[in-house]
């Protein structure tokens, strides 16, 4: 039933450019996950790239701003360049956000149909997150699609809407910035 052609394993080359593009993928990824402080010894032990290979794959990442020289006493350590990054910045980036106006309309339509006082309501409403409503909620303040009167969200114009996410104003929902 030919059991020597289900054996039989081609095991291709790699040209030596794909290779290093395969080694820049490597260490890139080392690089995203990799939370301390190290050095090019520790790539080179964890992904087994050679210390000669990785001295461009470094200065490009350098370059390119994924990771900063921390330390050059005894030798050159690194880390990622964005670790610090508070939780603040991490969960209300809204450039990470991909604003859709259909979604937009659905909660503009709940906001319309009902008075809502919160942002738990409008969620639980529409089956979304609180940290959803609140950043749509944001962006379309931040456009003049929306505002709180007298306590109550209220629709001004659903004009705009097309332009959600193009202008955020942080904080436009808080200490009583929105009417």
């Amino acid at each position: 039933m030919g059991t020597e052609e289900t054996t039989k394993q081609v095991h291709p080359t790699i040209p030596s450019s794909k290779k290093s593009d395969k080694a820049e993928i490597l260490v890139r990824n080392f690089v995203s996950q990799y939370r301390r402080p190290f050095s090019a010894e520790t790539i080179a032990s964890y992904t087994g790239i050679s210390a000669k290979h990785l001295k461009p794959i470094i200065g490009r990442l350098i370059a390119d701003q994924q990771i900063k020289v921390v330390s050059i006493d005894p030798e050159q350590i690194y880390v990622k360049a964005n670790r610090y990054l508070g939780i603040y910045e991490k969960t209300h980036d809204h450039n990470r956000w991909n604003f859709d106006q259909d979604k937009a309309m659905i909660l503009l339509k709940e906001v319309e149909a009902t008075r809502h006082r919160n942002v738990r309501t409008i969620a639980n409403a529409i089956g979304k997150t609180r940290q959803w409503v609140y950043v749509y909620l944001e962006a379309l303040a931040s456009i003049g699609v929306i505002e709180k009167v007298d306590g109550y969200y209220q629709i001004i114009s659903k004009e705009r809407v097309w332009a959600i996410g193009t202008n955020i104003k942080k904080g436009i929902l808080k200490f009583g910035r929105i009417k």
